[in-house]
């Protein structure tokens, strides 16, 4: 084979695998829109419902309102029409806590949709792992709706905003957490007796870096297969389930772009546990 063809191999392999990294990073954005939608749906309901327990109210006003024209039950109707007023107000507080809670999703889809680089962010590490967490299990349910798992999650309090990629560290905590999903959801197929599928999700301040832990009693991982996991195009999944490339860019993102680590332990049958570790200072 002469030097031309050996190139022009090349450089179909390599638009062959940019294209399937560009699917990957689609179905990343697909599992996300559907955690999203589902998960918006919260929020939007209290909107809704607290819209409506204001409206009944402020006809309740107005009948008392009309009341109070009867001097003899104005006292009693002042202390109703005080009620009724601290109760609009604690409403329209919920109001606008499940509204900006709908905002905050929607500006996560955007940041997963972007296609540019993203600038490093002082970002509340538990706060976005939390997020992500249950648009990764949302996504999950969405796609199958017998799938259910318990999530805990173990956060530490003195953790200090540190500097990342948003988008990126997102997409990491989706795939990691969606590994996650599938591994439960294989083994609850298996009709264990008393297995109770289970994920664990922990922070903690180590000093010189975050450290975020995400614990499931799935399946596991063959040890003859651990150290191939992360490279490009390897899966554990069944053919079709995935592409092999989600733990490759998530190794990517914690050791290339935010100069972290990630490890894995696990034993087949029992567990898998990730441990991401993410610099406090700045990546330079």
């Amino acid at each position: 084979m002469n030097q031309n063809k050996i190139e022009e191999l090349e450089n179909r392999i390599s638009k062959l695998e940019d294209q399937i990294i560009q699917q990957e990073k689609l179905a990343a954005v697909g599992r996300l829109t559907a955690g999203i939608l589902h998960e918006i749906q919260n929020p939007l309901n209290f909107v809704n419902n607290f819209a409506q327990l204001n409206i009944q109210l402020t006809e309740d006003i107005k009948t008392i309102i009309e009341e109070i024209q009867d001097q003899e039950h104005l006292s009693e109707s002042l202390d109703e029409l005080t009620e009724i007023a601290e109760m609009l107000e604690a409403n329209s507080s919920k109001i606008s806590e499940h509204g900006k809670r709908a905002q905050n999703i929607i500006k996560g889809m955007l940041l997963q949709t972007r296609g540019k680089e993203g600038a490093f962010q002082r970002t509340d590490i538990n706060k976005m792992v939390e997020e992500y967490t249950k648009l990764a299990y949302h996504g999950m349910r969405a796609s199958d709706s017998t799938f259910n798992t318990s999530i805990e999650y173990q956060f530490a309090i003195d953790l200090p905003p540190i500097e990342i990629i948003p988008q990126d560290i997102s997409r990491a905590i989706l795939n990691i957490v969606n590994n996650a999903c599938y591994a439960v959801f294989v083994k609850s197929t298996l009709k264990i007796e008393q297995y109770t599928p289970e994920i664990k999700i922990a922070t903690e301040n180590k000093g010189e870096c975050v450290q975020i832990t995400f614990h499931d009693n799935g399946i596991g991982i063959p040890e003859h297969i651990r150290e191939k996991i992360f490279l490009p195009f390897f899966s554990t999944k069944e053919v079709g389930k995935g592409t092999g490339l989600g733990l490759a860019m998530v190794r990517e993102i914690i050791e290339k772009k935010h100069n972290g680590s990630i490890t894995i332990d696990s034993q087949q049958g029992e567990f898998t546990q990730f441990t991401i570790c993410l610099p406090i200072k700045k990546h330079v």
